[in-house]
């Protein structure tokens, strides 16, 4: 290949390709535009902080500097070049080049200030660049404007007539910016609104003429929710999209449920029992899909009063829940409580994604007694004797249960006459809990030996990431053992198991596998071949 520098300018570095043309360069010019669109949005899109600051947000012109039909292709592509992102990093001349480049495109701003979105933390406002001035001029252009901005820099911007605009992106905020008061914005139909908590101390003002518009799309966060934001949904029957996320104060019972009869998606986050009752206000449709997240909260919260609104949430449903799924990322992260219809196959496939779209679903931070709380919660479901797939993957949880903890779990399985496929992964946690139980229930000396064992109609049984040897002094083949006369005395007591799957399995040889399979004649054992061996 040839280099040629076009000019001292990074973005007109390209690239002369003199090698033959391979199946890609045979590729028809629209297609490699969209394929590039594609890109470059996904470079967009990933190259965010946790806090929504772009990080590299040009770093996908890399692709035009492939080759010269590469480079063509997206120069003839203005729509490429529209999505003009501004930080305090980006060079004045590359604001300018997307502009000339973008041609009379619609334009997608995103304007970005303030690093950490979350505080109060600005930048120096005593000089704005001019870049920055032309950029906040060009609104009118724009369908597409994410602002992220300082206190004082929202109050220098001008009032602007914004035909093109359908969707606005407000983070930062002390309050509703001066800015929209006179801005006109007829198209508006997706409103996101992010308030900086070390600003913003109140609820914002819901009789602003931004909340007149038809939105289709509503997201409001970290702020103060009080009862007269039922009232300003009340005057939205569009909206398919609703977000809110913060603090819930004096919401009380309606006498009569208010109406989103075209709702699509709702996402509340908040304290516990204030988001379930200001859900129990929401007449949704059946097949609304939703996400409650709760904030941090002690074990000891009144779980008894969210359990009837979830029951009359999940009894609405758009059909019978058949599928539960407990899981999380790590300890670090929220632990996830899903309810499905129908289970995606790839909950009970080694590497099948948990992350799903729920019908219902509620989040709880990240803490030791979540799991607990979970099983609390879940128990006293009505729907939970119908629960047919449970997944409780990788719960990190103490090697042994106190006491309360264990008879929580023990409530929630056993309440569950229908189970027939169980997926369980963690051990410490759910996975090494079960071959315990099992131990306990086939050892005649046990208490337990006279209970049930698990779910009378279980079929398949998933064990993930669970410990064959649990301590040095741990017998070789003891927890081996265990699983053999819990699935032998399942099949002597007329309802066999018919698959053991063992996936990430530690302490576990092809020779341990083997006895299985021989010992259990009934049940197929599926073994994915990993071998660890932990060293006590």
């Amino acid at each position: 290949m040839e280099h040629k520098e076009i000019s001292g300018d990074p973005m007109d570095l390209d690239i002369v390709s003199t090698t033959p043309s391979h199946i890609v360069d045979r590729l028809p010019p629209e297609l490699l535009a969209c394929i590039f669109l594609f890109y470059a949005q996904e470079i967009r899109t990933r190259n965010v902080t946790e806090d929504g600051y772009p990080q590299r947000p040009y770093s996908w012109l890399a692709v035009t500097h492939v080759c010269a039909r590469w480079r063509q292709v997206a120069l003839d592509t203005a729509a490429l070049w529209r999505t003009i992102t501004y930080t305090n990093e980006v060079q004045q001349e590359c604001i300018q080049e997307m502009f000339m480049r973008s041609g009379g495109s619609q334009l997608q701003l995103v304007i970005c200030t303030v690093k950490n979105l979350w505080s109060s933390q600005l930048m120096a406002d005593s000089f704005v660049p001019q870049h920055l001035k032309t950029l906040l001029c060009s609104m009118s252009r724009a369908d597409v404007i994410e602002l992220a901005l300082s206190h004082k820099l929202y109050g220098e911007v001008s009032p602007q007539r914004m035909p093109l605009l359908t969707s606005l992106t407000v983070r930062c905020l002390a309050d509703i910016p001066s800015f929209l008061d006179h801005s006109e914005t007829p198209n508006l139909k997706e409103l996101r609104l992010a308030c900086d908590t070390a600003l913003n101390t109140g609820s914002l003002d819901y009789s602003h003429p931004v909340f007149k518009h038809p939105l289709t799309k509503l997201a409001i966060e970290n702020t103060f929710f009080k009862g007269h934001i039922l009232g300003v949904l009340g005057e939205m029957p569009a909206l398919r999209h609703l977000s809110l996320h913060g603090t819930f104060e004096d919401i009380q019972a309606l006498s009569t449920r208010l109406a989103l009869p075209r709702l699509q998606r709702l996402y509340l986050g908040g304290q516990m029992v204030e988001i379930t009752r200001f859900l129990g206000n929401l007449d949704l449709p059946r097949t609304t899909a939703i996400q409650l997240a709760y904030n941090q909260f002690e074990s000891t919260e009144p779980v008894t009063e969210v359990t009837p609104v979830i029951t009359s949430r999940l009894a609405d449903a758009d059909g019978p829940i058949c599928g539960v799924s407990v899981w999380t990322r790590n300890v670090h992260l929220p632990t996830h409580l899903d309810f499905y219809m129908k289970s995606p196959a790839s909950h009970f496939e080694r590497g099948g994604s948990l992350d799903t779209c729920p019908q219902f679903r509620i989040q709880f931070p990240a803490m030791r007694s979540a799991s607990r709380i979970i099983y609390r919660l879940l128990t006293p479901l009505p729907i939970v004797s119908s629960i047919e797939n449970l997944v409780i993957s990788d719960q990190s949880l103490p090697a042994r249960p106190v006491r309360n903890e264990e008879a929580s779990y023990m409530a929630m399985l056993t309440a569950m006459p229908n189970l027939t496929t169980l997926r369980v992964g963690g051990d410490p946690g759910p996975a090494g809990y079960v071959i315990d139980l099992m131990e306990e229930w086939c050892n005649p000396s046990s208490e337990r030996s006279s209970e049930r064992w698990m779910a009378p109609s279980l079929k398949t049984l998933i064990l993930e990431s669970a410990q064959f040897r649990t301590s040095a002094v741990d017998p070789i083949g003891r927890r081996r053992n265990a699983i053999i006369n819990a699935v032998n005395a399942k099949e002597k007591a007329g309802k066999p198991l018919k698959n053991l799957v063992l996936w990430r399995c530690t302490d576990l040889s092809a020779k341990e596998v083997d006895m299985m399979r021989a010992e259990i004649q009934t049940t197929t054992v599926e073994w994915d071949g990993v071998q660890v061996a932990i060293m006590f």
